[in-house]
């Protein structure tokens, strides 16, 4: 067996004794923090489509003829905006976990209220 294989195994085993717990803690931490950075990543990449869609919309609108009334329009409006929101919101939620390693439980109320909330108004 090859050097290198020989100390991948030895490593897994360590990995799943009883006596060497904290390195099988330390693992799983390490895997969460790498998941939760993806996650950020990719909350990045979808916030800037939201706005960069809320924009578009926003131009679009305003280059359009007028509408008299209050329209659909607007409610879509509104709709991009709160998505843009939700999206900074969870954006927030991973990064305090991040820093702090716990669920913040007021930023995710806060999170849930405004996605609810969207909803209400959408509907």
């Amino acid at each position: 067996m090859p050097p290198a294989l020989r100390r991948v195994r030895r490593l897994v085993i360590a990995l799943f004794r009883d006596d060497e717990n904290v390195m099988f803690l330390a693992a799983i931490e390490a895997v969460l923090r790498l998941v939760a950075k993806l996650l950020a990543v990719g909350m990045v990449l979808v916030t800037l489509v939201l706005v960069f869609d809320l924009g578009r919309k926003l131009v679009q609108d305003f280059l359009s003829e007028p509408q008299g009334g209050f329209s659909l329009e607007a409610l879509t409006i509104f709709g991009l905006f709160l998505n843009v929101l939700i999206a900074l919101e969870i954006l927030e939620n991973i990064g305090a976990y991040l820093r702090t390693h716990a669920v913040q439980l007021e930023l995710v109320v806060a999170t849930s209220l405004t996605a609810v909330a969207r909803k209400i108004i959408i509907f």
